[in-house]
């Protein structure tokens, strides 16, 4: 029970929200019009069309909107310098619940060495410092996850999310900070555990450029990552991935694309790290 404390304090601050939402939709409405937070002074702004698309599947940026959501299918390709490649796939459900928080669940499983397992689920939130997009430099999000295992250790993540248009109706730039190790005891194989921390710290940075609005996007994704098993190691893996990013509205709202696939440049960065989401907005 302990080890999925934080998971219970994501959906209880879920839960929590989720009265001020229908609140707020039942004197003004979010989807309809303007709303009001609890806690804010004047009518909800809404954020521009083009945020509400994930555009980048490593870089996170900014949110949903209240009343907004969207559901993603991933397929994630990770292919090691040594070793033998495997398939995550990932179905995400997104909430837009206040003009500062969205909430995420992911269900996860996972291929390898021939064989489909449970990996297990992600409970995620974005929090932004400021709710109304564009007033603040950079649009600060605070993004938390929670990552329960069945396989392995179960681990979380902090990110500081930012970014804005660098060229206004064309190109877009995003960059992210983060911070993440396990939780709780890995498997050794022998019927016992132990606590491996495996902490991880770096960032990712992503521009997008419209070629024909938000119907086609071509951009790039970079990843650098410092990673080690134990915090006494003396050296940390440096780990540097960079590639090419499409993003596509090929039915509007409703059926949505984005590609990114990651090359390793370092020895200690994967081969390969792609990823592809077919999404739908509502």
């Amino acid at each position: 029970m302990r080890q999925h404390l934080p998971a219970l304090i994501l959906v209880a601050v879920a839960t929590a929200a989720a009265p001020r939402l229908a609140a707020a939709q039942q004197t003004d409405g979010y989807s309809a019009g303007p709303g009001h937070d609890a806690g804010e002074t004047g009518p909800f702004t809404p954020s521009p069309e083009w945020t509400q698309d994930r555009t980048f599947p490593g870089t996170r940026f900014w949110k949903l909107d209240p009343g907004r959501y969207e559901v993603e299918q991933w397929w994630r390709t990770r292919v090691p310098r040594t070793g033998e490649s495997y398939h995550i796939l990932q179905t995400e459900l997104e909430f837009g619940l206040t003009p500062r928080v969205q909430f995420d669940l992911y269900e996860n499983l996972i291929v390898q060495d021939g064989k489909l397992d449970h990996e297990g689920n992600q409970i995620e939130a974005r929090i932004a410092i400021d709710p109304v997009y564009g007033r603040t430099p950079m649009n600060p999000v605070v993004y938390l996850e929670w990552h329960p295992r069945h396989l392995d250790a179960d681990r979380a993540e902090i990110r500081l999310l930012g970014g804005e248009e660098i060229l206004p109706g064309k190109l877009i730039g995003a960059f992210n900070l983060f911070y993440e190790q396990n939780l709780t005891r890995s498997p050794d194989g022998m019927g016992a555990a132990t606590f491996i921390p495996n902490p991880e710290a770096g960032f990712t940075a992503a521009a997008s450029y419209a070629v024909a609005g938000q119907a086609l996007r071509l951009g790039a994704e970079v990843k650098y990552a410092m990673e080690k098993e134990e915090f006494s190691d003396d050296r940390w893996e440096q780990q540097l991935l960079i590639g090419p990013n499409v993003s596509t509205r090929i039915a509007g709202e409703r059926l949505k694309a984005y590609v990114t696939v990651l090359f390793g440049v370092t020895d200690d960065a994967k081969k390969v790290d792609s990823f592809v989401i077919l999404a739908s907005g509502f």
